[in-house]
């Protein structure tokens, strides 16, 4: 469906469920770009940092074993930083 279709369709809605929909499509902006208004303003990756996350993505699929929890990365850092940890 075009996006003047859609608008189309939305206009032959009584203003309340006008509302309704706006509601709805806010919701979904904030559950699936967090808030971000467009996806086309999430900076792109640099062929740098792909390259990186497929260097370390490799890394796990070579060595699975060699990760930790995310439990036990917060406690490394808070320890680290000398951190109380609120858990």
């Amino acid at each position: 469906m075009s996006r003047s279709q859609l608008i189309e369709k939305i206009d032959l809605l009584p203003l309340t469920l006008q509302h309704e929909v706006s509601d709805f499509v806010e919701f979904l902006l904030n559950k699936h770009f967090k808030g971000n208004p467009s996806p086309a303003d999430e900076p792109e990756l640099t062929e740098e940092q792909k390259a990186e996350l497929d260097r370390r993505y490799q890394e796990y699929l070579d060595n699975p074993d060699s990760t930790i929890s995310i439990e036990e990365l917060k406690n490394r850092l808070m320890k680290k930083y000398s951190l109380h940890n609120p858990d």
